[in-house]
């Protein structure tokens, strides 16, 4: 298994991990780190959206298949200073 990140066109996978079907859950800690721009509407009086995407799946032979993802407004983070 492993994680995907993808913001706009960039893809980033971290390390693949064995999931053992009789384990419930997994640790994985991977770093992903993007700098990105932000623009503020000055019409709507809010920044625009801009959104992430992390993905869990596994990988039958070479082919990936994803399981599951979710979806993050990276500018919620706006001004809060290093996300971690």
């Amino acid at each position: 298994m492993s994680v995907l990140f993808e913001r706009g066109p960039q893809k980033t996978e971290s390390l693949r991990f064995l999931l053992e079907k009789s384990e419930k859950t997994a640790q994985v800690n991977q770093l992903f780190n993007r700098v990105s721009k932000f623009k503020y509407d000055q019409k709507k009086k809010k920044w625009e959206d801009k959104t992430c995407t992390l993905s869990l799946g596994y990988y039958d032979k070479s082919k990936y298949t994803k399981t599951s993802a979710f979806t993050l407004n990276l500018t919620e983070f706006i001004g809060k200073g290093e996300v971690n």
